[in-house]
């Protein structure tokens, strides 16, 4: 009877810690624990970094902005000194477009619609960077942001504005956790050319996951071991100070993707405005689980094992006790 028990105990340890991936809710002390945030500005673009500030694990989320390329890298690394992501999306500019929306569809579609003209980066200037303290509902941040200007239209300027907090927070009428980075896109007094046109800004998206990947005209997701990306949108832009519906185009690039990674166009189409701001956000949701061969393993997955491994074992030892009691004389 002992062996059998013997057996059991072992047993149950093993599925234990075989359990599949434990899915946190979203108070997820990953999400949710303080973190540390800074902002280094460098004369071709900034790096803002997010530490996890206690814990046991020392992760680094960084997203950078190369300047002259217009390239953003948002990756999180599991240790802070660590130079290999764990996972990696870089977005960049693709171009700046003035179009007349032929079938009024309030998408850009460069075959069926009339474009008119276009920008990139070679057509923009770097202008810098500027960074300040920010407060929300108590909390402090970070915001950075990069100004580029228009080299045929000084008076034109895009900028990106980047803000991250170092506890969860509500910025802007939305729910921000330290484990994600909003990115304003800002687009003043676009050099129309024509009456009756519209901007367009397209992107070029690219993710380095051995894991799939997918994307919507809402946002682009993709999974690495318990790590889940996303970079999403909001359906609507300030254009002028009135909420206005955003355009959106997803488009599949197989042929431009390196080997190993999945590439996507991504193009926002504007109501005409003298100021549009759009806000796409940058952000991870960890996913607690067991894994073998290392990486990285949030607090709650190992409560949740030990805590499944604990309670595995006391019924079966409750059921050994119960055995013994019933063959007493």
């Amino acid at each position: 009877m002992k062996a059998l028990v013997a057996t059991m105990v072992a047993f149950a340890l093993a599925v234990a810690l075989l359990l599949p991936a434990v899915h946190a809710e979203d108070g997820d002390e990953w999400e949710t624990e303080r973190r540390r945030v800074e902002v280094q500005r460098e004369s071709d673009g900034f790096e803002l970094r997010s530490d996890r500030a206690v814990g046991a694990l020392h992760d680094r989320i960084v997203l950078r902005l190369d300047g002259p390329d217009v390239r953003f890298r948002y990756k999180l690394l599991e240790e802070r000194n660590a130079t290999q992501a764990e996972a990696e999306l870089r977005v960049e500019l693709d171009q700046l477009v003035e179009f007349r929306d032929v079938n009024g569809d309030g998408v850009l579609r460069p075959a069926e619609d009339d474009v008119r003209a276009t920008y990139d980066r070679g057509d923009l200037a770097f202008a810098g960077v500027t960074s300040v303290d920010v407060v929300s509902a108590g909390v402090p941040g970070v915001q950075v942001i990069a100004n580029y200007t228009f080299l045929a239209a000084p008076n034109a300027t895009l900028g990106f504005r980047a803000t991250v907090f170092g506890d969860p927070t509500t910025f802007e009428g939305t729910s921000q956790t330290p484990v994600q980075i909003k990115l304003d896109l800002l687009l003043d007094a676009f050099p129309f050319t024509e009456a009756d046109t519209r901007p367009a800004i397209t992107l070029k998206a690219e993710i380095e996951s051995r894991f799939a990947a997918s994307a919507t005209t809402e946002a682009m997701m993709f999974s690495a071991g318990n790590l889940s990306a996303v970079f999403r949108w909001r359906p609507t832009a300030d254009v002028d100070g009135i909420a206005q519906a955003v355009g959106v185009a997803v488009t599949p690039l197989p042929g431009e993707a390196e080997p190993g990674e999945q590439a996507w166009g991504v193009a926002f189409a504007y109501e005409r405005g003298a100021s549009i701001v759009h806000d796409p956000t940058f952000g991870f949701t960890l996913e607690s689980f067991v894994r073998t061969g290392g990486g990285i393993l949030g607090d709650v997955g190992l409560f949740a094992l030990g805590a499944g491994a604990a309670a595995v074992l006391f019924l079966v030892l409750a059921l050994a006790g119960k055995q013994r009691k019933v063959k007493r004389p």
